[in-house]
Formats: C-alpha cells, sequence, structure tokens
C-alpha cells in the first residue's frame, strides 16, 4: 500500500479550503475599498462645501466691519481713511491689504501707503466695475507678493445719500479660510470618518467570528475527518465523477494530492464500476441514503469487501448537488464472523458429543444401578427370608447409596439439557398450596428423622393460600423439594424449616425456605450456586453433590424467576426464588388435582392370572424382574433375553403384557414394537419399555412409537407395579 504524502505536502482539501478563505478576505477588502472612496469622495465634496461656506462668512463679517468703518470715515476724508486702513490691517494678520476705490477705479485709501492715488490693474478694475454693475460682492483666488489669497470685493455706498460711491477690496490669506474650516465641518468629516473606520474594523472583526471562523473551524475539521478518517469517504458531482475524497480512499485506489474528476471506471473492474454508477444513479433519483456492498481489489490484489453507504447532498433549492459516499470494510468482520460460525459449529458439535457421552454413560450407569436398586428392595420385602434388624440396616445403606448416585445422575443429566438449551420447559398455573402439601408430605419422613419441625406460612388472608404460580409444575416441585431437603440436611437436630410465599407483585410470588441451622460462610456465597460447589468441609457427613442449587437456579431461569439466598452464620439461612403469578384466586376456587406422578398405587389383583413377558438382555435386570413379579402369584413371568427370541415366544405363547428393555442386542425395542404391531394378534397388546436412557426426547419418541409407558432404570418397584397393574387390569374387565 504506498506512503502517506509527507506532512509539509498541502492536500487538495487544505489548498480548496485556503483557497476559500482568501477569496471571501478578497471579497472583503474590495468591500473596504470602494466604501473608503465613497468616503474620499464625500470629504472632497463637503471639503469644497465648507471653504465656499467659509468664504462666504469671512466676506460677509468683512463687510461688515468694513462697511462701519468707512461710513464713519465718510466725513474725514481721505487722511483719515487711510488711517484707519493701517489701523486694521495692523490688528489683522491674516489680512494682506485694504483698498478704498471710487467708482472710476482710483485708489482713495491703502493699507499700503505708497498705493494712495493710484489706479487699479486693468484685471482688478474689470472686478471693480462687475461689482458695480451687480451691486454684490465677488470672490476671486490670486497670489500676491507670492501669498496664496483670497481677494474680496464689494461696493459700499455713500452716508448723505446713500449712493453707490465705490468699492472696498479685502486681500486674506488662504489659512485664514481653512482654519475657519477647520473649525467648522472638516473636524466632524474626520470624526465621522474615524468612527466609520472603527465601524469597518468592528465589522470585520464579527464578520470574522461569526463567519470566517466557523468556517475556518468546520473546514479544519472536514480536512482532519478526511485526513485520519480510516474509511472510504468520497464526493462526487451528479454525473458521479470524483471531487474530493479523504486520505484513505486517495491511498487505497493510489489516487495523486492534484485530484481531478474522475469516474468510475478509472477506479474499479467493469462490473464495481457499473454497481456503482447505478448506486449513485438511484440516489440521486430518490433523493434518499442507500447502502450497497461491494468486493473491490486493494492496492495488493487482494479482495477486500466494502459496505458503502451513500446520501444526497442538497443544494439551497432542494436540488442534489453532490453525492457523498462512506466505506467501511468488512474484510475483517466477515472472516471473524465466519472463524466464530465455525468455532460455534465446533461448540455444538463437542456438546453433542458431551451429551452423548453423558447419555451413555447414564445408560451405563443406570443398568447395574437398577440391580443393585431393585434387589435390595427385593432383600427388604422377602416375606420368606426376612432380613435380621442388622441386615435391614445394611440393605438401607445400600438402598440410600443407590439413590444418591441415582439423584447425582439425574441432577447431572438435567444440567447438561439446560446448558444445551434441551430442556422442555411446559408453564401451567399451579397452586402454591397444593405444591406445599405434596413437598412437606415428601419432606416429613426425613424430617421427622431428627426431629425437625416444618412450618408452612401462607401469604393470604384465609387459612389456605390462594395464589397461584405460572411454571412447569414438574421442574418447580423439583427445585422446591431441593431447597426443603437441604433445610433438613444442614439444620441442627430439633430445628425448624419454615415454608411459605410472599406476593412481592401483582404478578410475581417468592417462595420462601428458612432453617435454623449454620448459616453459609459469606466468603463462599458468590459461588452457592456454582456446580460442584459445597459450602461444607468434604467428609462431614452430610449428603450432597454440589449440583442441586446449581440445577436449581437454571430451572428457576428458565421459567422466568429468579432465586437468591440471605445466610447469617449460626443463626441460619433463607433461600428464596420467585416465579411469575396469576392473580389471586378466590379460596373456592383452590383446584385439588394431583399429580400422579407422585402417586403410588399398590393395586394388588388377586383374582384371574395374566401373563407378563420379559425382554431382557441384562441377565441381572432379568433376575431383578423376576424376584418382584414372584411377589404376584397371580403373573406368570416369561423370559427372552432378545427382541427375536420375545417375538418368537409371542407366536407361540399368550400373553397379556411385554416389559421390553429397549437397548437390545439385533433387533432394539423400537423395531420389536413395530413388529409387534404389524401382527393382528399382537396389534393391541401392551408393551412397557424399560431403558436406562433417560432423555425426553428417547421417552417421547417411545410413547409417540406405541410404548404404553417408560419406565427408567433403576425401576422404582412402586411405579413398576403400578403400570403393571394398570395395564393388565383393562384387560381382565373385558374379560369378565
Amino acid at each position: 500500500m504506498p506512503q502517506q504524502p509527507p506532512p509539509t505536502e498541502a492536500s487538495p482539501n487544505s489548498t480548496g479550503m485556503q483557497q476559500l478563505e482568501r477569496r471571501m478576505y478578497l471579497a472583503f477588502g474590495t468591500m473596504i475599498a470602494l466604501m473608503m472612496l465613497v468616503i474620499l469622495l464625500l470629504a472632497g465634496v463637503y471639503f469644497k462645501y465648507s471653504l465656499n461656506k467659509a468664504q462666504d462668512d469671512l466676506s460677509t463679517l468683512l463687510t461688515s466691519i468694513l462697511s462701519d468703518s468707512v461710513s464713519r470715515i465718510s466725513f474725514s476724508g481721505k487722511y483719515q481713511a487711510r488711517l484707519l486702513l493701517e489701523d486694521i490691517k495692523r490688528q489683522h494678520n491674516d489680512i494682506h491689504y485694504l483698498l478704498l476705490a471710487d467708482t472710476n477705479g482710483e485708489v482713495i485709501a491703502h493699507s499700503t501707503p505708497q498705493l494712495n492715488d493710484t489706479r487699479l490693474d486693468p484685471e482688478a478694475l474689470a472686478v471693480v466695475q462687475e461689482v458695480l454693475r451687480t451691486q454684490s460682492r465677488t470672490i476671486r483666488a490670486l497670489n500676491h507678493q507670492g501669498v496664496s489669497l483670497r481677494e474680496v470685493t464689494l461696493p459700499y455706498y455713500s452716508s448723505f445719500d446713500h449712493q453707490l460711491a465705490g468699492v472696498i477690496q479685502v486681500g486674506v490669506s488662504d489659512r485664514k479660510l481653512l482654519s475657519a474650516v477647520l473649525r467648522g465641518g472638516w473636524f466632524a468629516l474626520l470624526l465621522g470618518s474615524t468612527l466609520l473606520m472603527l465601524g469597518l474594523t468592528l465589522g470585520l472583526f464579527y464578520i470574522n467570528k461569526q463567519f470566517v471562523s466557523p468556517v475556518r473551524l468546520m473546514a479544519s475539521q472536514l480536512e482532519g475527518l478526511l485526513a485520519n478518517s480510516p474509511n472510504l469517504i468520497a464526493i462526487r458531482n451528479r454525473a458521479g465523477a470524483l471531487v474530493a475524497c479523504s486520505d484513505a480512499y486517495r491511498r487505497f485506489f493510489r489516487l495523486s494530492n492534484t485530484l481531478q474528476q474522475i469516474d468510475n471506471r478509472s477506479l474499479y473492474q467493469p462490473e464495481q464500476a457499473d454497481t456503482m454508477d447505478r448506486f449513485i444513479a438511484d440516489i440521486r433519483e430518490s433523493r434518499a441514503t442507500r447502502q450497497v456492498e461491494i468486493t473491490v481489489a486493494d492496492p495488493l490484489g487482494q479482495p477486500r469487501i466494502f459496505q458503502v453507504n451513500g446520501f444526497p447532498i442538497l443544494s439551497n433549492h432542494g436540488e442534489v448537488q453532490l453525492v457523498g459516499t462512506f466505506g467501511v470494510d468488512l474484510t475483517d468482520l466477515r472472516a471473524t464472523e465466519q472463524a466464530l460460525r465455525h468455532s460455534l459449529t465446533e461448540m455444538q458439535q463437542a456438546s453433542a458429543a458431551k451429551s452423548e457421552f453423558l447419555s451413555r454413560m447414564s445408560h451405563e450407569l443406570r443398568t447395574p444401578l437398577n440391580a443393585i436398586i431393585g434387589f435390595s428392595q427385593v432383600l427388604q420385602n422377602d416375606p420368606l427370608e426376612p432380613l435380621s434388624e442388622e441386615q435391614h440396616d445394611n440393605v438401607d445403606e445400600i438402598l440410600r447409596a443407590g439413590r444418591h448416585l441415582l439423584d447425582l445422575i439425574n441432577e447431572i443429566l438435567d444440567l447438561s439439557r439446560i446448558e444445551n438449551g434441551h430442556l422442555e420447559i411446559t408453564l401451567t398455573r399451579v397452586a402454591v398450596s397444593q405444591m406445599f402439601d405434596e413437598c412437606r408430605s415428601l419432606i416429613t419422613p426425613m424430617a421427622d428423622k431428627r426431629g425437625i419441625s416444618l412450618v408452612t406460612l401462607p401469604c393470604c388472608p384465609s387459612e389456605s393460600c390462594s395464589c397461584r404460580l405460572v411454571c412447569d409444575q414438574l421442574r418447580t416441585r423439583q427445585v422446591l423439594i431441593n431447597l426443603l431437603s437441604n433445610a433438613v440436611k444442614y439444620n441442627h437436630d430439633n430445628g425448624f424449616v419454615t415454608l411459605g410465599c410472599k406476593r412481592m407483585a401483582p404478578e410475581i410470588c417468592r417462595i420462601m425456605v428458612q432453617d435454623t441451622g449454620n448459616g453459609i460462610d459469606p466468603d463462599f456465597l458468590p459461588h452457592l450456586f456454582d456446580p460442584f460447589a459445597r459450602g461444607i468441609p468434604v467428609g462431614s457427613g452430610v449428603e450432597g453433590t454440589g449440583i442441586g442449587l446449581a440445577l436449581a437456579k437454571r430451572l428457576v431461569e428458565a421459567m422466568g424467576g429468579q432465586i437468591g439466598v440471605e445466610s447469617k452464620p449460626g443463626v441460619g439461612s433463607l433461600f428464596w426464588f420467585e416465579l411469575p403469578s396469576d392473580v389471586a384466586m378466590q379460596p373456592d376456587e383452590v383446584t385439588k388435582e394431583a399429580d400422579e406422578r407422585f402417586t403410588v398405587l399398590h393395586t394388588d389383583i388377586t383374582t384371574g392370572h395374566s401373563t407378563v413377558l420379559s425382554i431382557e438382555d441384562d441377565p441381572a435386570n432379568q433376575r431383578l424382574i423376576r424376584k418382584l413379579l414372584a411377589n404376584r402369584p397371580a403373573i406368570t413371568m416369561l423370559e427372552a433375553d432378545s427382541a427375536e427370541d420375545g417375538l418368537e415366544l409371542l407366536r407361540n405363547c399368550r400373553v397379556d403384557l411385554v416389559l421390553m428393555d429397549i437397548n437390545l442386542p439385533g433387533m432394539d425395542g423400537f423395531e420389536a414394537l413395530a413388529a409387534l404391531r404389524c401382527t393382528p394378534e399382537t396389534v393391541d397388546l401392551p408393551v412397557i419399555a424399560i431403558s436406562a436412557n433417560a432423555q425426553q426426547s428417547e421417552i417421547d419418541d417411545a410413547l409417540e412409537a406405541g410404548f404404553a409407558a417408560y419406565l427408567i432404570k433403576p425401576v422404582d418397584v412402586g411405579q413398576l407395579f403400578e403400570q403393571i397393574d394398570q395395564c393388565i387390569t383393562p384387560l381382565k374387565e373385558n374379560a369378565a
């Protein structure tokens, strides 16, 4: 890419602004010169007017003085007149001569005695005759003995009969007249000129401040923008030719500093040039902003992607005068976006691989857990060989450890579903009082073992709380049971657990669980909801995985709520979570619906006889089902370790119910079910799926395929019998 021009070299934009400033100052200077010329012309006219006015005033003054003097000396003769003129000249230095002449031009009296009784020269005599004829004064300029004079000639009259007697001439220096002009209007003219110059100076300062300085600032800002902007800024005329651009634009297209009008054909390839021509024409015709993305080769020949934003520049009359474009380089951004997409794809693949791994690990762990928990339940409930008290306690420990491991597997799967965005949330209206009753019934046995009292505080004035939550009932119950079980586990013996709710806003309800335990270390509170974080030392004897609270937080947030905790060491902790709430219900509107997923039915069918086929490839799990069904004498159990063997048995035997593992060698459970539905004898045969796969998508697929129920390993004994009874009972009733 070409180097930047040296700093000393003026850019075209800078040169253009300097030319604009020079034009402004030249126009203002021309205006001032014209005004000064007008002022000088006016001053000359005014000077001439003032000079004539001063002459008139001076002649009037001299006329009054001399007229009185002449009238007084008319009685005293020539001698007295001559003495008077000499005396007047001595008193007035600016008067060079005074004379008194008769009508024939003979000098009667002169301020210079040597000129008495002389005759006026022809030029002066002509002036005298003119004054005598018109009987008015005249003023003429002349040079007397090297001095510039103004000569005033005026008539005088006899004091006896007031007849025209002759003329009086006075020669006065021009300095007297000039001093009179200065004492009169000339000073005012100079003062006016000074004020005018001051006004022009202030006007120049104001124009510079209000117009020139802002223009200079705008020009400097524009020049700085064009010089330093990394974007490709260009100004084009109506024809699309380039008239101004930024330095980045000039460097990119390798343009010289002496920028001339350049069309798009000189800058782009033919295809890009056509695109830009249409782009500029569209802006000019629509008089609106437009945007286009274009690929241009840089000086090294590498393709660069630019987003070009165009806008019209209108004249005062609203016509499109210029078109501006602003090009932003998107090449690096596009590369980053591509890299992010690639990274996102890799993350999604890694997340899918993790989910697949967790699903497979869950399946592999649930299979032996099914045997551990199932055989432990068989040992506990074997009526033929009852366990001793010590053996019963040992089996309880096995069951407790197995169920704890099962809870850990379930929580890890739920946490993985939330992180992958695969957790399904079904929002319904749930009565808070009903949820409290169901959760209390599940927690009470745990609390009774340690003498912990459960206290419920309703938030409504009536005896029963009438608030309803808008939430997923199963997930909300999962969160509440987790908080209640923690409140019992981390409490003191004979302590208290308080359960309550509080309406925080018309559409927000807070559920609270408070214990009287040791509280939580304040330093640990910020990490309390992190996965696998536990606030008690390992080996303290309190069961826990550190996943429950992290899972509860994500479940609450997935339902549009929030969760928090307040704790004081040595006093206890208060856990709460807020969820959207329906408007308050009337007490008689409280529903009493029960969730069958939390109800264990112990129906014992003692009448009739049924045959159940168990298709299971794991010998331990098959043996467990055999042990469990042995407690039902009315049920005959058939076994098969593959789907193919099971289908063969169904062709030869009458079966009322099939318990089928999904993950079978060879034909899997879904294929086996499809084969059953294709045979008329087994098209309506109920089939219960038993699998270690706990993914919700797998459960939904199984139920949609036609399985009567889906049981997750380890299988709960009560739930197994409940599903068996629900499938067999209709058959017995129909047979009856």
